[in-house]
């Protein structure tokens, strides 16, 4: 049985890139989901074709989203929310009710925007993202399970470098 260390890494094309150099040995990567397709997934897919890794299989898990800020900051300060273009759509039904005139701006990543929002300590920023972000980035949850849809499932993609 092979194991492999879990780490959230970077944003989707630089995944590729790295997977490509061979610098990482295997990647799961979003695919589609209930509202969208990952277009930078599948960029990745046309860019690279292949050529340096193979496809291992594909996993069907539920997607449970949360909103969360800095842990000075306060609800009431939120002015932007930032999060991947997908996971804001996600939520779109959440945040128009919440935050409705809260910015919303797209990162590359959800783990991307909860590490910025962690590092440069925004106080009037949130960000869309999972449990496990959060924690990692030490925010603090101001909203859970935001998802519009409640049976929302994310397919991912695991690729594996090859060997030549």
């Amino acid at each position: 049985s092979i194991h492999y260390k879990k780490k959230p890494l970077l944003p989707i094309p630089q995944i590729f890139s790295q997977l490509e150099q061979g610098n990482i040995c295997a990647a799961v990567v979003p695919l589609i989901n209930s509202t969208a397709i990952y277009r930078h997934t599948l960029e990745g897919l046309g860019t690279f074709n292949g050529e340096r890794f193979v496809y291992k299989g594909s996993l069907d898990l539920p997607i449970r989203l949360m909103l969360g800020i800095h842990p000075r900051s306060r609800r009431e300060d939120i002015r932007e929310v930032w999060s991947m273009d997908t996971a804001l759509r996600e939520c779109a039904s959440y945040l128009d009710t919440h935050f409705p005139n809260a910015k919303r701006i797209s990162a590359d990543s959800t783990a991307d925007a909860m590490r910025t929002i962690s590092r440069k300590r925004l106080l009037d920023v949130a960000a869309v993202g999972a449990d496990y972000g959060m924690k990692l980035y030490n925010l603090k949850s101001i909203g859970e399970n935001i998802e519009d849809n409640p049976d929302n499932i994310t397919t991912f993609l695991m690729l594996a470098w090859k060997k030549d």
